[in-house]
């Protein structure tokens, strides 16, 4: 009933990535990581249309820098942002704000366990109460088309895309 959509979905490889694209592997990752996203987001859409909402779109931070670890995970990512990007305006005229997030490394189990133990360790993994504190700060504050990037124990910050991209 709040008129909020929050796409969230990813699977990736963490490891090299060479012997593991495969068309089979391809269609997993482009199917979760963003079909996923963009079938859901136009299922909801006539509510958010109804209601003034807001979509807003789970990225990564490999949405907005390379991902050596992963170049595949980071390509999905990459279209994230600019999907939400290019039907920001085209919503807003719907009356539908689109903000993409793009949080640095949350702790969940996407990453493989070994991975995921040393990022613990290392503090480099925000806990999911962090990402939901995240989304609020950004839902209170993110106008449509903005890009928003969170990372561990800071609050999440605006990026200046034009700047980010063409300095």
């Amino acid at each position: 009933n709040a008129g909020v959509m929050t796409r969230p979905a990813g699977v990736g490889i963490f490891n090299d990535p060479l012997p593991w694209i495969t068309p089979a592997s391809m269609d997993r990752l482009i199917g979760v990581n963003m079909y996923g996203v963009l079938w859901g987001a136009l299922a909801c859409l006539p509510a958010l249309e109804e209601r003034k909402g807001t979509l807003l779109v789970t990225s990564s931070g490999a949405g907005i820098q390379p991902f050596a670890l992963d170049p595949t995970y980071t390509m999905t990512k990459f279209a994230l942002v600019g999907l939400t990007c290019s039907l920001a305006p085209t919503l807003e005229e719907r009356g539908v704000r689109a903000v993409t997030v793009c949080p640095h490394a949350v702790d969940t189990a996407i990453r493989p366990p070994d991975l995921h133990e040393k990022k613990l360790a290392d503090g480099y993994s925000s806990p999911p109460a962090h990402m939901a504190e995240s989304i609020l700060h950004i839902y209170d504050r993110a106008r449509s088309g903005e890009v928003w990037y969170s990372r561990a124990g800071d609050l999440p910050f605006l990026v200046d895309m034009e700047k980010h991209y063409y300095a």
